[in-house]
């Protein structure tokens, strides 16, 4: 099973686009790889998977975190997978200028903790 959240939409696996502000979004694909990505002709959505997240700031300081696929006060839009494989994270407000300020996002599912 990969995440990953790039490539172009097909019919067997729709891409996970952000709906909301400070989302972070992807695919759980199996039959590619992260190279191939999820709009490989074998790739196929995976259901269910919950996708956790970790925010750490540049001096690796943890910032937020979500474990349980709620997306914290903010419900997810996928809370686990869809049936497409699409999962989104909504994070706190800070979560660009985190990143992008140095800081990072480590993405986590209850089979990889």
């Amino acid at each position: 099973m990969l995440l990953g959240g790039t490539g172009a939409a097909k019919a067997a696996v729709a891409l996970a686009t952000a709906t909301l502000a400070h989302q972070v979004c992807g695919n759980v694909f199996t039959g590619a790889t992260i190279a191939q990505g999820p709009s490989h002709p074998k790739a196929t959505g995976v259901y269910g998977v919950a996708v956790g997240g970790t925010l750490y700031d540049s001096n690796d300081v943890q910032v937020w975190t979500d474990q349980t696929g709620s997306g914290g006060s903010v419900p997810n839009q996928f809370p686990n997978s869809d049936v497409a494989g699409r999962w989104c994270i909504t994070g706190p407000a800070s979560i660009a200028s985190t990143i992008t300020g140095g800081g990072y996002l480590i993405l986590e599912t209850p089979l990889h903790r």
